[in-house]
């Protein structure tokens, strides 16, 4: 119900807002355009203006791609992962180090959204809590498992305190991390130390072929 809503929000911003930004970055480009020479002030407050505008809207789809990643369902998991991390670096300037082992299987829609949500997740509380300069992220497949590992360099907590006790510090995110991984099979788990940065560890098990097929069935019937 929740992707459903963020899909609907993206796709409102996408169709919305984001064409209504672009109509007034080119009518301030227009304006511009008609100011002679003279009207220096009035010519630097359109330029200001056109600016905002754009900057606005590359807000707005920013906002949007992580409403509703169109990546994901477009190239796949592993250019969903090199997009939100190197978002999040050039966003954050925290360096992220991404390998991604190939894939021999594919996780269903949901296992992907996951992961990618869970990145997401873990790099949000990396941007908040954490401190760090570096977060290594690794995507590899171990037996009938897509795993994927997030660490990071940062102050590191004690996991065995309770959520409420820390004040937030990736409490409540890591509860929704460990929600989702169990919603689709998989298993989470979280390493950390303070002052010795924290590790996330997601597995999802791959869907058998009989699954798969079914999956298929049901999409060639749609």
């Amino acid at each position: 119900m929740q992707e459903d809503e963020r899909g609907r929000v993206a796709l409102e911003l996408h169709d919305g807002i984001t064409q209504l930004l672009c109509a007034m970055q080119f009518r301030s480009q227009a304006l511009v355009s008609s100011l002679a020479a003279h009207d220096g002030p009035a010519r630097v407050e359109a330029k200001e203006l056109r600016e905002m505008a754009g900057a606005t809207a590359r807000e707005v789809e920013r906002v949007t791609r992580n409403l509703r990643p169109g990546i994901l369902d477009q190239l796949g998991l592993v250019a969903a992962l090199r997009d939100a991390s190197t978002e999040f670096a050039e966003r954050s300037g925290v360096q992220v180090k991404l390998t991604c082992a190939r894939l021999t299987g594919r996780l269903t829609a949901n296992g992907e959204l996951t992961l990618y949500r869970i990145l997401q997740e873990a790099l949000r509380n990396v941007e908040k809590h954490a401190g760090a300069r570096l977060v290594t992220v690794s995507l590899t497949q171990p037996d009938a498992f897509v795993q994927l590992v997030i660490k990071d360099n940062g102050t590191g907590f004690d996991p065995e305190q309770r959520p409420v006790a820390r004040k937030g510090k990736g409490g409540l995110g890591l509860v929704g991390m460990r929600e989702r991984a169990t919603y689709v099979g998989g298993a989470l788990a979280v390493k950390s130390v303070r002052r010795g940065g924290t590790e996330i560890e997601v597995r999802l098990p791959l869907p058998s072929r009989p699954a798969l097929a079914r999956a298929g069935q049901r999409l060639g019937n749609s």
